[in-house]
């Protein structure tokens, strides 16, 4: 993959937006049936277990210079219009709206597939097995080095494209498949291109490569390798670092000495931990004060206070555990019953290929027991706070950027129910309305 990416090609494969920041009068959206904002909750994430969340019905939202000008009532937001200019309408047709989604975990940058492995996990092969055989990560990360950077640029533009059709407007993004120096940087090059070229905000991290290189001696001898060549070469261009802590992975003292190394370049802390065994990986995030822990299939018995304690954010990626038809999912009631802040992420990859939040709603509810609004909390702002996004994206608020969500029926708890459905009318990102024209 070569070091200078060259320009990427258009930002939406599909989307189309024909609203434009600046027209005086705004953006009115209409015929809300349920508007629910997510603005109940304080600064930080949200915790504790939830039934109910704060709802507007017959609501209406306007929309200024991208921004979010008002929004309540529908009646009240219309006195409130100001004088001499009239918006533009979008008709919700009755739908609900919510915040845009957030995706707090992703490696949606990579080559290939491996949908050709998925029958080797229904006949009974585990991950380990298949990565023996040259599959797994370590076939994305040779097939990801081979591709051109126009070809990682043009894959990420439409996988993009279709998130913001499925209404994430908030993405992190991992690197991790390109393990030197040259390469990795150069993927967080692509990810910073593509950010400024179509809508989705981006979210970079550097992601120590999940699994060693075979030309290392070992875990150690490859954490040396990435505090002294590696990590000054990307530090400055991502804004979190991310190693595995589990079993076949780095130790505790291998991590901890990434991440300590990581920290003195300004990076912030997350921690794959524990997804195939519980080997502490969540109590090191909460030793070093990491943002989040992500997996967590296999917690501790005082894993959830020890999380709590630290107010490290659990990221839960139940689409992961379904693709890998993995024996165990993670314990969201013990976690949350713990007072743990629970976010959702599709944690899309090659071997977890989803870009549907909704979905991932879907499994949270059926498989980890989650409540719908859990689960949108957990999809929207606590996704947000776990990516250091809370101030601009996962809520709706007077003054923040329209990020916006309109479904197709009329109530938020349908994302959950009717999971096999493509709910989402359209996407709002910064005003601008993607999946269907206005009026």
């Amino acid at each position: 993959m070569p070091n200078n990416p060259t320009t990427s090609t258009s930002a939406t494969s599909g989307p189309n937006s024909n609203l434009r920041k600046g027209e005086a009068g705004g953006l009115l959206i209409t015929n809300i049936a349920e508007l629910t904002p997510l603005d109940e909750f304080g600064p930080g994430p949200q915790r504790g277990g939830l039934k109910h969340l704060k709802s507007i019905r017959n609501a209406a939202i306007h929309v200024v210079d991208g921004r979010i000008r008002d929004f309540g009532p529908a009646e009240r937001v219309a006195v409130g219009l100001p004088k001499g200019a009239e918006p533009r309408v979008l008709d919700a047709a009755g739908g609900a709206v919510v915040p845009g989604f957030v995706d707090c975990h992703t490696h949606l940058l990579y080559s290939g597939s491996r949908a050709d492995e998925y029958p080797m996990r229904v006949a009974g092969a585990s991950y380990g097995e298949i990565s023996s055989r040259g599959g797994g990560v370590t076939r994305t990360i040779r097939e990801s080095s081979d591709a051109t950077s126009s070809e990682l640029k043009q894959a990420l533009t439409v996988r993009l494209a279709k998130a913001l059709l499925n209404g994430t407007t908030t993405a992190e993004i991992k690197t991790g498949y390109w393990v030197d120096p040259e390469g990795e940087g150069a993927a967080l090059g692509i990810i910073a291109e593509v950010s400024a070229s179509q809508p989705v905000d981006l979210v970079q991290t550097f992601h120590v490569a999940l699994g060693t290189p075979a030309r290392f001696g070992g875990a150690g001898e490859y954490a040396r390798y990435v505090i002294d060549y590696v990590l000054p070469s990307v530090a400055s261009h991502a804004r979190f670092c991310d190693v595995v802590c589990d079993v076949g992975a780095f130790s505790h003292d291998e991590a901890r000495q990434i991440l300590h190394a990581a920290g003195r370049r300004g990076l912030n802390f997350k921690i794959h931990a524990d997804e195939f065994s519980a080997a502490g990986g969540a109590e090191l995030a909460a030793e070093l004060g990491a943002v989040s822990a992500d997996h967590l299939c296999f917690l501790g018995k005082d894993t959830a206070q020890t999380l709590a304690k630290a107010q490290t954010v659990a990221v839960l990626l139940p689409a992961t555990c379904h693709y890998l038809l993995a024996p165990k999912f993670a314990d969201a009631r013990h976690l949350i019953d713990g007072g743990v802040a629970i976010a959702l992420g599709t944690d899309h990859g090659p071997g977890s290929p989803t870009l549907s939040m909704p979905f991932v709603m879907g499994l949270a509810c059926s498989w980890l027991r989650m409540d719908p609004a859990e689960a949108l909390v957990a999809a929207t702002c606590n996704a947000a706070h776990a990516i250091g996004a809370a101030s601009t994206a996962g809520q709706i608020a007077i003054g923040r950027p329209a990020d916006l969500v309109v479904l197709k029926t009329p109530t938020y708890r349908d994302l959950a129910y009717l999971i096999d459905q493509n709910l989402i009318r359209y996407t709002l990102k910064d005003g601008a309305v993607f999946g269907k024209h206005i009026k």
